[in-house]
């Protein structure tokens, strides 16, 4: 059924004396006239004779799909009068009707939707200037008008996707956004910054159009986040705060050059406002908010920008608040908290968050947060460019490890220690995704030279008298051996009185490596190998071949081999220090010398064959034994014949000694064997076989790394 009205209006209505009235259902229809009477209708459709059976003696005396022509001569005048008022009132409830449904069924234009977004600004408006100070804004139609204000500027940027449409264009002609912000910014009427902070995300959010780059709508934003966090730390907007910063966060991550909108320089300093803004935030009381602002400081560390990086290491107070998070948990951590405690922890930035904010803590939960804010500080290192990422580490490293870690290490005690080293193995570990970071901590550690105060106490505690501290320390230099930084300092000294042509390479000879691999092998007496009193034992050559070729193929850079002469290699305080544990594998526990032949081993794979050679051998005759040992300048092979001498002379003692030997091996394979606890010398047997194993696995080293050489050499 088409769309139409009909209406008459009162003022219409005259003497009615004429005979006849024509009433068209589908056009204007001129006025008719007759003796006094005038009548004036607009479209009517679907009129029908049920409209006007209020006339009483109404003949209709002719009708078509156009009109009706109806005879009024017999109706009394008065019945006339008030029959057409009655349809006169009729008229006009349908005409209201019909325009609605044509305005809803009309094409939509863009003057309308101008009109339509003109009119809820004004009806905000005229809302806000009525508002009651005692009633909540957001129970008035204040939001939803907002609300339609965003949906029609998305509509039109969907419509209009090569030009500004009307409605953003009186957005930004009338300074509507400058508006909400001064009202923001006094929250006046109540209630009414929520509203503002909610509408501006959700125009950031929604909309695709580029508005930052509009000098009146980054202005505004400027002004709108210098105001965040102002409010208290118990204010109710703080999460319209956040979420308002992490859209803007997330605007500026895919386009990092408009992060300068929001960098403000003054005389005395200069400021990246959304981080400032955001360290405001982390003094919270409310533990979502804190974590959700360490969030987007992390997507504002990871901007591509340079301005940005060095602005927020240098000017800001994130790289300050971030140490101070983690020095005030590591200060209540209990000396007494145990070692597999802390190495057994699991925390990270994210999985954790409800440490973050350290109130009632116990002592484990105080270290699951100091590992957490790492992490944070790893990710955030991982994640920034260089300008900031160097600072934050800086931060950390003196304010953190050299004035409140360092001094309780060089202090000694043992519960100190214990802690305190095991603490630095998770760290590493836990930062293996942050190279930097990681970096400055081994840098903390062992420093670039013997006289590094830290590295000489653990090169000490390495043969403490407590052998649990003992083996946290070379757990220690065990993790930082097993990272891609380069520790050849760590290990050897150069000797710089040395001539040039002085020191040649032994290892460039196929019949010197042949060699080699013999008299490691031979170390051990086939009568004290724990495999010789059971033939279906594997031997385990292959393993330990294919281990260190994996090992080697693993490295970040090939093994170097130098054939000019160098300066004469010294071994370092630490290298001296681990021959020293070696030489007594005999009478210390099974794990501390596990631990300690796998730092040796690393050591071996990690150094070029040059420096390997001043500290593998020095003898160029190596299948005769050597005629002592010199402990000034000790080196592998001499300390293990060294080792395997004494294991000798134990024999004469204990006969039944290569037995329990075997035995031992079974037990640590997992076969069921005899009781050994009840032996008086449990960790010697355990020794012996280490010693043998060790001695397979250094010779199969020496094998994998003179072919990885032989090949790269050949390429």
């Amino acid at each position: 059924m088409p769309r139409a009205s009909l209406r008459f209006p009162a003022s219409a209505v005259r003497t009615a004396s004429a005979s006849r009235l024509r009433i068209s259902s589908n056009k204007l229809v001129s006025t008719f006239s007759g003796n006094g009477a005038l009548f004036s209708s607009h479209r009517a459709s679907g009129f029908s004779a049920n409209v006007l059976s209020g006339f009483s003696g109404l003949k209709i005396l002719s009708r078509t799909n156009a009109s009706f022509v109806i005879d009024i001569s017999i109706i009394p005048q008065s019945k006339l009068q008030t029959s057409l008022i009655t349809m006169s009132m009729f008229s006009r409830l349908t005409t209201m009707l019909a325009e609605m449904t044509t305005q809803a069924l009309a094409p939509a234009t863009d003057q309308n939707k101008k009109d339509e977004f003109k009119l809820h600004w004004k009806s905000v408006t005229t809302l806000l200037v009525q508002q009651d100070d005692g009633a909540p804004l957001s129970e008035t139609t204040v939001p939803a008008h907002l609300n339609s204000m965003v949906d029609l500027l998305c509509y039109e940027e969907e419509h209009e996707k090569d030009r500004m449409g009307p409605s953003m264009e009186f957005l930004l002609q009338h300074k509507v956004l400058e508006t909400l912000q001064t009202l923001s910014k006094t929250n006046y009427p109540p209630g009414i910054r929520d509203q503002v902070l909610r509408f501006f995300a959700l125009l950031l959010n929604k909309l695709q159009y580029p508005l930052l780059p509009q000098v009146s709508v980054h202005n505004t934003l400027q002004r709108v986040v210098k105001c965040c966090g102002e409010t208290g730390l118990d204010s109710t907007t703080a999460f319209d705060e956040i979420q308002l910063l992490r859209i803007i966060c997330s605007r500026l991550e895919s386009q990092p050059f408009m992060a300068e909108f929001f960098i403000e320089k003054s005389d005395s300093r200069t400021q990246f406002l959304i981080v400032d803004a955001l360290l405001k935030l982390v003094a919270h009381k409310d533990n979502l908010v804190v974590v959700k602002s360490y969030e987007c400081l992390l997507l504002c560390a990871a901007l591509k920008d340079s301005t940005v990086a060095s602005t927020i290491g240098e000017h800001s107070q994130l790289p300050h608040k971030l140490v101070t998070n983690m020095s005030s948990h590591f200060t209540s951590i209990l000396s007494s908290t145990p070692p597999n405690v802390i190495l057994s922890c699991k925390a990270s930035w994210g999985a954790n968050c409800e440490l973050v904010g350290g109130v009632g803590l116990s002592s484990t939960e105080h270290v699951q947060a100091f590992l957490c804010w790492m992490d944070y500080c790893s990710q955030l290192t991982s994640s920034s460019l260089s300008e900031l990422a160097v600072l934050v580490c800086q931060a950390i490293r003196e304010h953190l490890m050299e004035q409140i870690i360092k001094p309780r290490f060089l202090e000694g005690l043992e519960e100190d220690l214990l802690m305190l080293t095991a603490l630095m193995v998770r760290l590493l570990r836990l930062t293996d995704h942050s190279k930097l970071l990681q970096h400055y901590i081994v840098k903390f550690l062992v420093g670039e030279d013997d006289s590094h105060t830290l590295r000489q106490r653990l090169v000490q505690n390495c043969d403490h008298i407590n052998d649990e501290i003992s083996l946290a320390t070379l757990q220690l230099f065990d993790t930082i051996l097993s990272l891609p930084t380069p520790l050849s300092h760590l290990l050897t000294k150069r000797s710089m009185d040395c001539t040039p042509g002085s020191c040649t390479n032994p290892t460039d000879s196929r019949e010197h490596l042949q060699n080699t691999v013999e008299s490691f092998l031979c170390i051990v007496p086939i009568d004290l190998c724990s495999a010789a009193y059971d033939e279906s034992v594997d031997l385990g050559y292959n393993n330990y071949l294919l281990e260190a070729q994996s090992q080697i193929a693993n490295l970040q850079k090939p093994i170097q081999q130098t054939s000019v002469a160098q300066p004469t290699q010294n071994l370092s305080e630490f290298s001296v220090a681990m021959f020293f544990k070696l030489e007594r594998m005999l009478d210390q526990s099974l794990d501390l010398n596990l631990t300690l032949t796998s730092i040796i081993s690393k050591v071996l794979l990690s150094l070029p064959t040059d420096l390997e050679a001043a500290m593998v051998m020095k003898t160029s005759n190596l299948i005769s034994p050597p005629s002592s040992v010199q402990l000034s300048s000790p080196n592998l092979y001499n300390i293990l014949y060294k080792v395997s001498q004494d294991l000798q002379s134990r024999v004469v003692h204990s006969p039944t000694l290569p037995v329990n030997i075997a035995e031992a091996r079974k037990r640590l394979q997992g076969h069921n064997v005899s009781d050994l606890l009840s032996m008086p010398r449990n960790d010697l047997v355990e020794g012996a076989v280490v010693l043998e194993e060790f001695c397979k696995e250094v010779a199969c080293l020496l094998f994998a790394k003179w072919t990885a050489n032989l090949l790269h050499t050949t390429k």
